[in-house]
This record gives C-alpha cells, structure tokens and sequence, in this order.
C-alpha cells in the first residue's frame, strides 16, 4: 500500500530533526579539532542537504507508487483483474413489475418491432436511466444503471423498419458471466447498486449464436431499441412452440407471436426451421404441433 500524506510529513520532520542532531553534533567536533571551522561546516551542511534531499525524494516515490495487487482498469476491464476477487459476487434484483400483455394481439400491437435474430455480440454500459443517454457529471448516482448490451444479426422481420443489424438494450446485467467485467464497468462509471450487479430475473437467458424472436420498442427520445416485458419479449427459437409469461398470464409461444402476422409467415418459418433442425422431433413432442 502507498504511504498516506499524514505519513509522510511525519517522515520528512523526522528526517530534518536527524538532519539537525548530526548537524549539531559535527559542528561541535570541528570547533574542538579545526581552525577552519566556517569552510568545513559549510561543506558538511551541503552534503548533508543534499543526504536529506535524496531521502525525501525516496519517501515521496514509495507513496506514488502503484501497490502491486491495487485494483486497476483499463478502459472498463483489464486482463490483469485478480479473478479470485470475485468468488462471492452481490447479485440485486431490479424489482421490476410488468403488466403483461394478456395475447400476442396485444403484445404485437406494442412493440414497434418484432423480429427474429441471432445474438452476434453481447457487451455492457451504464446509463442514466432518467435520461436513457450515458451519464455525466450531474447525474444522480442512483440512476446510473447497468445495461446489457445484445448485437443481433436480422433474419426476419415482421413488424418496424430497421437495419440488418441492431443492438438491444436489457437493464442490468447477466448472473455468472464475465463477471470480471461487469464489476470493473460499474466501478469505473460509478454505478447503482456500487458493489454488486443488478439483475432481472424476468430476462431470459440469452447466448451468442442463439436464434431468438424478440418483441421490441424504440425509445422516441433516444432511438435505443429495448425490450418491452423480458417474459413476453423474448423467445428462444430452439422451441418455438415453448410457452411462457407471468404467473400464468399471459402465456404465449413464438408460434403464437408470428402466426398473428398471418399463418403463412408461421408456415414459412416452420418450413425453414425444420429444415435448419433434422433433429427437432427428439426435442419437440409432435402432438404439440397443431
């Protein structure tokens, strides 16, 4: 650890009290053994500042200097992170409450884009969420969230005008994964909560290379897109007959989501998806399929 100011001072006096005691003592024995007394005190003075200034500029290094195993970021994550730091790790929940949407009707007629994707990236950022841009000076501390970042590549769309590939904002983080990571960003930007990663246990897990339909707003003051009700806004494509919701409302499929846009966009993507997954009839029960 470096050495504190308080510390320091205290060392430089002490420095200059032996730099006087020795002083004193050596003006003492030129007086009993020299006639030159005047030139040889000037000499030893200048030696002996000199002593002390070396001395002072050694305390004042060992203060400035970076301990060894200080907790350090460069950017917002640095390799060198000592892992074994993060064990234990203080997961919070958001809390957060949703309305869900009681059919995919309705929950299609919300969102301003419903899509299929695959998940390219995934990545982390804080936001200000009074604002939903990147916090500054003046923002409060306890509006500056975790976010997660998905990178999608756009396979089909179904519903809004967007690009080809686009990201998707989720508040919070994800439980066990690059947890050095997410640690170093909230510490670097100051975030809420400051010793832990927020979470939504709503949000369903989501993997690099997964094939998801996603149900999605676009933020008309910041253009962000974000999911809506993480239940009801993400569906993972490996079953797309899978229902889900909250407790018990609510429940729908990505089966039930595409085929409102017609039975001849569900007829396409089952066609395609079978063809994509040979295997599908030792996962999926067949008398679910109607």
């Amino acid at each position: 650890m470096g050495l504190e100011p308080g510390r320091v001072i205290e060392i430089f006096l002490l420095n200059m009290l032996t730099f006087y005691a020795i002083y004193d003592r050596m003006a003492l024995w030129l007086i009993s053994n020299t006639k030159s007394i005047k030139s040889r005190k000037i000499r030893i003075m200048k030696k002996l500042l000199s002593l002390l200034l070396i001395l002072t500029i050694i305390v004042l290094c060992a203060c400035n200097r970076t301990p060894a195993n200080r907790y350090t970021v460069t950017d917002f994550y640095d390799e060198s992170i000592n892992k074994d730091a993060y064990k234990e790790v203080n997961y919070f929940s958001s809390n957060a409450s949703y309305y869900p949407f009681k059919s995919a009707e309705e929950l299609t007629i919300a969102a301003d884009i419903v899509i299929i994707g695959r998940v390219t990236d995934i990545s982390f950022e804080v936001l200000d969420i009074e604002t939903g841009f990147p916090p500054t000076e003046e923002t409060n501390k306890q509006y500056c969230r975790q976010n997660t970042l998905y990178n999608v590549d756009v396979i089909t769309t179904y519903k809004g005008d967007i690009s080809e590939k686009i990201k998707i904002g989720i508040l919070g983080g994800i439980k066990d994964y690059r947890v050095e990571e997410q640690l170093a960003l909230v510490k670097k930007m100051n975030a809420f909560p400051p010793d832990g990663i927020l979470t939504d246990e709503g949000v369903p897990e989501i993997k690099i290379d997964g094939l998801y339909l996603f149900t999605l707003c676009k933020s008309k003051k910041t253009g962000r897109i974000i999911n809506m009700i993480p239940q009801q806004s993400i569906y993972n494509l490996n079953n797309p007959f899978e229902k889900q919701g909250i407790s018990g409302s609510g429940i729908m499929s990505a089966r039930d989501v595409i085929s409102v846009f017609g039975e001849d966009k569900w007829s396409a993507f089952w066609s395609e998806w079978q063809k994509d997954n040979p295997d599908w009839e030792t996962r999926i029960r067949t008398n679910i399929i109607g």
